[in-house]
């Protein structure tokens, strides 16, 4: 086992096989995700957390009582909107 310090831990990478997406592809993927999650779930509709998020998740930043769960998330929004409306 390679520890984090190792001169060889860096820069090895796994070679890319049929089907898996390459760093760059994977990297585009995960933007377009953030993209949305923030365009279209924190500054205009909260529909896309139904699709991008696990209902279990978990909103760390959160109160408490409003952490876990898609339903809190989106009460967090709303909260947040409504004391910040431009907040963009």
């Amino acid at each position: 086992m390679l520890g984090l310090w190792d001169a060889g831990a860096w820069n090895q990478w796994p070679e890319p096989c049929d089907g898996v997406l390459m760093d760059s592809e994977m990297t585009e993927r995960n933007r377009r995700i953030v993209e949305r999650f923030i365009i279209e779930g924190v500054l205009e509709g909260l529909d896309v957390f139904d699709e991008l998020c696990d209902p279990g998740v978990i909103n760390h930043a959160a109160a408490r009582q409003a952490r876990e769960g898609i339903d809190a998330l989106k009460r967090v929004i709303r909260f947040s909107r409504a004391a910040m409306p431009d907040q963009r």
